[in-house]
C-alpha cells in the first residue's frame, strides 16, 4: 500500500478537517471566557459532544474500511494542532492491515443485511395482523445497513467480479435472502423480526452520516446488488408459496476466496489521487468546511 485511494483520501480530509474544527470550537471558547469570565452557552457544549461524536464515528468507519490507524491518528494530529494535510503530503508507513477483521466483519453484515431483505419481501408478500409497524422497522434497519455495507465496500474499493466472488450474483442474493424466511411461520417470522429490530444501530447511523458528509457514496457500489431491484426479485421469488429452501456453498464460501481478495486490495493500491469535489458537510460557526483540500488560512504547514 504505497498511498491512499480517492475514497480513502476523502476519508481522511473529513478526519483532519474535523479535527481542526475541534481545536478551534475549543479556542474560540476558552478565548471568549478569558475575555469575559463566562463560559460558553449550553449549546455549545451540545455542538462540541455531538460534533466529537461524529469524528469518532467516522475513524471506527474508516478502520471498518481498512484505511490504516497510522493514517487516522496522523490526520487528526495535524487537525488538533492546527496544521494543514491535504491528499498528496506524504503519510506514515501503515501498519499491516488484518484482513480476516475487516472482511470478516462486512460478511457478518452482509449476513444481516440478506435477512433483513428476505424479511422485508416477506412482509410484503404475507403481512400480518398488527405487523405494519414491525415491518417498518425492519425496513428501516435494512435501509441503514444497506447503507453502511455500500459506504465500507466503496472505501475498500470492491469490484463487481470480486462482491460476486464473495457473497455471489443477484440470483443468489435472492435465493439467500428467500431460504432465510420460506419455512417460517408468520409467528416465527414475527419473533424473528423482533430480534434483528432490536440491534441497536445508533453507531452505523452516525457512521453513515460522516461517510456521506465525507463524500463516500451510500446508494450504489459494484460489489453488491441495488437495493430497489434486490427487494421486488426477492417478493417475487416468495410468492408463489412459502417452499423449503437450503443455502449451500453460498452461505459458506472458501476462505480461499477472502484471501484472495484481501490480496488483491492490498496490492493493488496505487499512487496518491488528488480529491475533487466538495463534501456536504462539516461547517463550524461562520467558517465553511473548504473542501478536500482542507481549510486553508488557520496553521501554517512546520
Amino acid at each position: 500500500m504505497s498511498g491512499p485511494t480517492e475514497s480513502q483520501s476523502r476519508v481522511l480530509v473529513a478526519l483532519h478537517r474535523m479535527s481542526r474544527t475541534l481545536t478551534e470550537l475549543s479556542n474560540d471558547a476558552a478565548a471568549q471566557q478569558a475575555a469575559t469570565g463566562k463560559r460558553p452557552e449550553r449549546s455549545w457544549y451540545e455542538y462540541f459532544h455531538h460534533y466529537a461524536i461524529d469524528r469518532e464515528a467516522l475513524t471506527e468507519a474508516a478502520h471498518a474500511a481498512a484505511i490504516p490507524k497510522t493514517w487516522t491518528d496522523h490526520v487528526r494530529g495535524r487537525g488538533v494542532r492546527g496544521l494543514a494535510w491535504v491528499p498528496g503530503k506524504r503519510l506514515p508507513a501503515p501498519e499491516p492491515i488484518d484482513w480476516d477483521r475487516v472482511l470478516g466483519d462486512l460478511d457478518t453484515d452482509i449476513r444481516r443485511l440478506q435477512e433483513l431483505a428476505g424479511l422485508a419481501a416477506d412482509y410484503q408478500v404475507h403481512p400480518s395482523a398488527g405487523s405494519a409497524r414491525l415491518s417498518t422497522a425492519v425496513d428501516i434497519h435494512l435501509r441503514i445497513m444497506r447503507a453502511r455495507t455500500t459506504g465500507i465496500a466503496n472505501v475498500l474499493g470492491l469490484t463487481s467480479d470480486q462482491g460476486h466472488e464473495i457473497w455471489g450474483a443477484d440470483q443468489d442474493w435472492i435465493h439467500v435472502a428467500a431460504s432465510h424466511v420460506a419455512d417460517l411461520t408468520v409467528i416465527d417470522r414475527d419473533a424473528r423480526a423482533r430480534e434483528l429490530v432490536r440491534v441497536d444501530t445508533t453507531t452505523y447511523t452516525t457512521q453513515n452520516n460522516t461517510l456521506h458528509g465525507a463524500g463516500i457514496s451510500l446508494t450504489r457500489t459494484p460489489a453488491l446488488p441495488d437495493l430497489d431491484t434486490l427487494i421486488p426479485a426477492i417478493t417475487a421469488a416468495l410468492a408463489p408459496a412459502r417452499r423449503a429452501t437450503t443455502v449451500t456453498d453460498l452461505d459458506i464460501r472458501t476462505s480461499s476466496t477472502a484471501i484472495e481478495i484481501a490480496t488483491d486490495l492490498h496490492t493493488s493500491r496505487g499512487e496518491v489521487l488528488d480529491v475533487t469535489g466538495e463534501p456536504d458537510r462539516w461547517e463550524s460557526g461562520s467558517e465553511q468546511a473548504s473542501g478536500p483540500t482542507g481549510p486553508a488560512g488557520n496553521g501554517a504547514e512546520r
